[in-house]
């Protein structure tokens, strides 16, 4: 009787640390953390402290504020966390520091996105976002 209460206190505590694991991990299952300033996320972008993207709203229009460490051709895209594209938000030239985008009365959900930007070279940079209502 002694052994099998044992067993199942140590089931009991194994299964509470794991939980506990999963559940202080601040890293999405999609992202996973490589340093502490750059992340790589689902597709294959770096977050990176000098790359950023702010976000202003209101009921009409979205404004990204994308702030680019360097002036290159790239396609700038909102993806959501696994992945998937939701929509194109600049395909062209950026410029070194502060670049700003327009959308208009596009239908996107409440919730967590990325900024995902693939410059002509190869590089992507990536920062997370939240839309609101």
């Amino acid at each position: 009787m002694k052994t099998g209460s044992l067993i199942i206190l140590l089931l009991l505590t194994a299964g509470q640390l794991s939980a506990q694991g999963i559940a202080h991990n601040g890293v999405p299952v999609a992202v996973s953390a490589t340093s502490a300033t750059v992340t790589e996320n689902v597709s294959g972008a770096l977050e990176q402290n000098s790359y950023h993207v702010s976000l202003v709203q209101n009921s009409k229009t979205r404004v990204f504020e994308v702030f680019s460490p360097k002036a290159s051709s790239a396609e700038v895209k909102l993806v959501t966390s696994s992945g998937d594209d939701i929509c194109v938000i600049h395909k062209g030239k950026l410029h070194e520091g502060k670049n700003t985008f327009k959308l208009i009365s596009q239908k996107i959900a409440p919730g967590s996105y990325y900024v995902v930007s693939k410059f002509s070279g190869g590089e992507q940079f990536a920062d997370k976002v939240v839309v609101g209502k």
